[in-house]
């Protein structure tokens, strides 16, 4: 019987505890999940930034680039 009471007091404890981690774990995952936001963001401003320059540049190997992507879009959809 003690083996009972001991197993419903350790699955209470564990459910108390279970449910304050919760509430500090979706903190955590929203502040993380912010941060890397921010971090893609950043990098996103970064790459855009880094092809806008390199078009200005090189205008004719961006517009090279612009046409094989339309070309093998183009030849993997097959519209005709």
């Amino acid at each position: 019987m003690s083996s009972a009471a001991s197993s419903k007091s350790s699955l209470d404890s564990h459910h108390e505890h279970a449910s304050q981690p919760c509430c500090d774990f979706s903190a955590q995952l929203s502040k993380q999940c912010g941060e890397q936001r921010e971090d893609f963001q950043a990098l996103m401003e970064d790459v855009g930034t880094s092809v806008s320059n390199y078009c200005r540049k090189r205008p004719v190997m961006a517009s090279l680039a612009v046409f094989a992507v339309g070309f093998y879009v183009g030849w993997k959809v097959k519209p005709w």
